[in-house]
């Protein structure tokens, strides 16, 4: 084999393996894109909990007639959430709230609003103070309402 032959075959076989391991290159490119993409959208998609207080005045205060439904706004940004039921047990992220309870909770809210002093309810899910659902049962509630020291 000549020289000019064996150069040009060295060449061809040397852009071979650069084409080669370009095209392994961007093969390995492309999943490690893929599975970034893949963490990254379930890290958005998966919901988020966390533990939040809310703090702030009873601004309104009723007991739904027929129902027994204890009802409030503060002004923490809660609006007209279900807390309690005085004629039956509901249940909070921390367990069963018996008409006992309920009738304990009326009075903390009731003294608060009345003395104008804050109250404060402690929740673990995805929502703020200011997104949870107006006439409807509070989610992720495990504490309070708790006379706030402010």
């Amino acid at each position: 084999m000549n020289a000019g032959r064996l150069r040009r075959s060295l060449l061809s076989t040397q852009l071979g393996c650069i084409v080669q391991a370009g095209a392994l290159a961007a093969s390995f490119r492309q999943r490690a894109n893929r599975i970034c993409a893949a963490v990254l959208a379930s890290s958005l998609c998966a919901p988020v909990f966390a533990n939040y207080s809310c703090t702030g005045t009873v601004d309104w205060l009723t007991v739904a007639p027929g129902t027994g439904v204890v009802i409030f706004s503060s002004s923490a940004g809660l609006s007209s959430v279900y807390l309690c039921q005085l004629e039956a047990s509901t249940t909070s992220a921390n367990g069963t709230v018996t008409p006992e309870q309920c009738k304990a909770m009326l009075a903390v809210l009731l003294g608060a609003q009345l003395s104008r002093q804050a109250v404060q309810l402690s929740f673990s899910d995805s929502l703020t103070c200011t997104t949870h659902p107006a006439w409807a049962w509070l989610t992720g509630w495990y504490y309070g309402p708790a006379l706030s020291a402010n």
